[in-house]
């Protein structure tokens, strides 16, 4: 399968076909080696649950997992919880 694949999360505003802005979020995954990539696309940001989903798309598309995971801009993924005293 490989060795190490890239993983990162971003958005994009565009046009959907009656001209109207729209925003879409995605993650991509790339084989760090062959540069082979695969992007899941959605209407909205993601969570947990889609993350990981969307990691599993991932493997089947590529067959296999990589033995390691790069995350790129960890940061986005991440959400702090406060509470006020």
């Amino acid at each position: 399968m490989g060795e190490q694949m890239q993983v990162d999360l971003g958005e994009v505003k565009i046009k959907n076909l009656q001209g109207i802005p729209v925003k879409l979020w995605f993650i991509t995954f790339v084989l760090s080696h062959s540069r082979y990539k695969f992007i899941h696309w959605q209407d909205r940001p993601f969570v947990t649950k889609d993350v990981i989903d969307a990691h599993e798309l991932a493997f089947v598309y590529y067959g296999g997992m990589t033995r390691k995971i790069v995350y790129d801009q960890v940061i986005c993924c991440l959400r702090v919880k406060t509470t006020a005293t």
